[in-house]
């Protein structure tokens, strides 16, 4: 059975897909029940198991499963609740017979002190990110973009930090767990250490929490170069709408 949280914590759950219930959790966190454009729901089994836990933002759906989840079920309510991209394992997108696009994730162990940086130009942010033609990052208007990432800046809940021509954003944290979204820098300052640089800063302002990130192979060996390490592999399905 699926079931809508009517609360603005998740229930207690285990699933092994940390980075995926990061940002599930950082979400819910940041604008709980109260807003239209963010719903989440459990499926919860006969024995009382909770075995998928489902968020809808806007149109994009967040998914953690256990292997022994309802997929059937799960299957028919996403189609009816409807979706325009799915974020899950490849496990659970493979069970549900969709086609998908793969990253790898890499985690770290955070050793730093935590004081997260200041809140920062958010139009300074959404420029160097999308200033240049950036492959890994889809392009989003700039409204959207400052309402959703303020609002989390403000509520500790999402922390930038800019240097130069280089950007870093850690687009989820919670109190054990983070995810940085990306760390840019732009074609004319690359091969300088800034990326690396401001990587390092975000690791430190995220103090010991778990940090996540999830890139497509070109970028592995940055991350590793960084101290992060693989492991496991998370996946996107879009609609051909999209």
């Amino acid at each position: 059975m699926i079931k809508l949280i009517e609360t603005n914590q998740l229930p207690s759950v285990n699933f092994t897909d940390g980075f995926s219930v990061t940002k599930i959790r950082a979400n819910l966190s940041a604008y709980g029940c109260g807003f239209s454009f963010l719903n989440s729901w459990y499926q919860q089994n006969e024995q009382g198991e909770i075995t998928a836990i489902i968020q809808k933002m806007e149109t994009n759906l967040l998914m953690v499963a256990t292997p022994n989840a309802d997929f059937k079920e799960i299957k028919d309510f996403i189609l009816v609740i409807g979706f325009s991209s799915i974020g899950a394992t490849p496990e659970i997108l493979t069970r549900l017979g969709f086609k998908f696009k793969e990253y790898q994730v890499l985690e770290f162990k955070g050793k730093g002190k935590e004081e997260l940086p200041p809140y920062p130009n958010i139009k300074e942010v959404y420029c160097l990110l999308y200033g240049e033609k950036n492959q890994s990052i889809r392009p989003t208007d700039f409204e959207g973009f400052y309402a959703d990432l303020s609002h989390k800046i403000r509520k500790g809940i999402a922390a930038a930090i800019t240097l130069d021509d280089a950007v870093c954003v850690a687009s989820h944290i919670t109190e054990s767990t983070a995810v940085i979204s990306g760390v840019v820098v732009q074609k004319r300052s690359q091969n300088c250490g800034l990326g690396s640089k401001l990587l390092n800063q975000m690791r430190g302002a995220l103090g010991w929490r778990k940090i996540f990130v999830a890139t497509e192979e070109d970028v592995v060996t940055f991350y590793i170069k960084n101290g992060f390490s693989k492991a496991y592999k998370i996946a996107i399905y879009e609609t051909e709408e999209n």
